[in-house]
C-alpha cells in the first residue's frame, strides 16, 4: 500500500479509508479494500507533529512543527488553517466532525471551529 516511513496515520470511522503522513509532510489518502492511493496532498512543509482523522465527515487534519494546523477534505481540499500561538501536538474531532481539539507543546488545548 505505502513505501517509506511515516510520522503518523489513521482511519476513518467506517475503517474504508487509511490517510497517513510521512516525515516530509505529504499526506496519502488510500481505499483500504483496494489498496490503491487516491490522493496525494503535500500538506505540511516545514516538519510534521501529527495527523487526524474524523470519524464522520470525510476530514483529516495536519499539525505542522511551526504551528500551524489545517482541516482537509479526503479528496485533498483545505477546509481551513490556523496559525496557533503555540504548536499543537495532537488532535482529535469531536465526535460530530464539526470541531478540532488540539493538545498544545505548552500545556493548553484549543477548540477549533470547522466551516
Amino acid at each position: 500500500l505505502f513505501v517509506g516511513a511515516f510520522a503518523d496515520i489513521g482511519l476513518t470511522g467506517d475503517k474504508k479509508t487509511l490517510v497517513a503522513i510521512d516525515a516530509d509532510g505529504t499526506v496519502k489518502v488510500a481505499d483500504v479494500a483496494t489498496r490503491e492511493v487516491r490522493q496525494t496532498v503535500k500538506a505540511v512543509p516545514n516538519g510534521v507533529n501529527a495527523l487526524a482523522v474524523a470519524k464522520t465527515g470525510g476530514r483529516f487534519a495536519t499539525l505542522s512543527a511551526d504551528g500551524e494546523v489545517k482541516a482537509w477534505t479526503l479528496d485533498g481540499k483545505e477546509v481551513r488553517a490556523w496559525k496557533l500561538p503555540t504548536v499543537a501536538v495532537a488532535a482529535a474531532f469531536t465526535p460530530d466532525g464539526k470541531r478540532l481539539v488540539t493538545g498544545n507543546k505548552d500545556g493548553t488545548a484549543y477548540v477549533l471551529e470547522l466551516p
